[in-house]
């Protein structure tokens, strides 16, 4: 290894992939890791159902403003599919 390349003793002297996450040094990191589990999204799709039906009564009495609910429905729409 030259001069200016970093030596990393724990990747066997290689650099290791930026996506590759070590918790070996971080207890704080290695816990929080251990107690994330999925949640249950159906109150976001509830949101986003509510959200279109939103759209629905808003098309058809003030029209000008179904651009509103937009950011609501793709929002509830991601967190339902649990993209965010």
């Amino acid at each position: 290894m030259g001069e200016n390349t970093p030596n990393f003793p724990s990747a066997g002297g290689q650099i290791p992939c930026r996506f590759q996450v070590q918790f070996n040094g971080n207890p704080y990191l290695r816990k929080n890791f251990r107690l994330m589990e999925k949640k249950s999204a159906a109150l976001h799709w509830l949101l986003f159902f509510a959200s279109v039906a939103a759209f629905v009564v808003l098309y058809f009495v003030y029209p000008e403003l179904i651009t509103v609910t937009f950011p609501f429905i793709v929002y509830f729409f991601a967190k339902g599919l649990d993209l965010i």
